[in-house]
């Protein structure tokens, strides 16, 4: 997956975030059917606008960060199919809520600790009566920092996530192949140059490798998840009080 994003900080606090991933997936295996399959599938996924508010505390004798955010998730894409059940295709089709929130903790030195929540609720239903499961996504994790310049750095980070979804519908009934529960472990890396502050490029890897997964009904499983990402910050935030 790979993952634009451009980011503007109205003010020291508040800030203003677009994104819109590029999903590719391949698959290789049987179809429930026994017939052997060998596919891949590149789309785009859907848009997602935020605003996130930012607070800095001195806990632990040493900045803290803190941030609620709000949004919206617009379908813009196809979507992937699922070639195990080929009629299925997974999108929510609608314009569905998001809600997040994150705290960062600096530690000693180069170190920090993080937590996240994302959660997008799917409340209506697409124009082809289906109505994707909602997720709730928890991740927890810690970083390194290494600094070569005032414009340029690289963090590199470990953890662990959780993501729960819920059955999708068709017609309000359960669609038994979907839903389920998934325990992460996230190795990632982030490079920084060409500014300062937010108003950097920022380039991003991380993996996904899945440690646990409970799906309902048929579904793929997954092997592991690469994810690349790139940022840009078109305001420069001032130091907060």
């Amino acid at each position: 997956m790979f993952t634009p994003e451009v980011s503007y900080g109205m003010t020291d606090r508040l800030a203003f975030h677009a994104t819109l991933p590029v999903i590719h997936v391949s698959f290789k295996g049987k179809t429930l059917t026994g017939e052997n399959v060998s596919t891949s599938d590149t789309k785009l996924g859907d848009l997602s606008l935020v605003a996130q508010y930012f607070w800095l505390f001195g806990y632990f004798a040493a900045p803290t960060m803190f941030s609620l955010g709000i949004g919206v998730n617009i379908p813009s894409g196809g979507g992937i199919k699922n070639p195990v059940a080929s009629d299925r295709n997974f999108v929510s089709g609608t314009v569905d809520p998001i809600f997040l929130s994150s705290i960062i903790f600096t530690l000693q030195g180069p170190w920090s600790a993080n937590a996240s929540v994302y959660a997008r609720p799917i409340f209506s239903e697409a124009d082809d009566s289906t109505k994707s499961g909602s997720f709730l996504f928890v991740g927890v994790g810690t970083g390194f920092s290494f600094i070569f310049s005032e414009n340029s750095g690289l963090d590199v980070s470990l953890g662990a996530s959780g993501l729960h979804r819920a059955q999708d519908k068709i017609n309000d009934q359960p669609f038994v192949n979907s839903g389920g529960n998934w325990i992460y472990i996230t190795p990632g890396v982030k490079a920084s140059f060409l500014g300062r502050g937010i108003h950097r490029l920022q380039l991003s890897m991380g993996m996904e490798i899945p440690v646990y997964q409970n799906v309902q009904g048929n579904q793929l499983t997954e092997d592991w998840t690469l994810r690349f990402g790139l940022s840009y910050g078109l305001h420069l935030f001032s130091v907060m009080e």
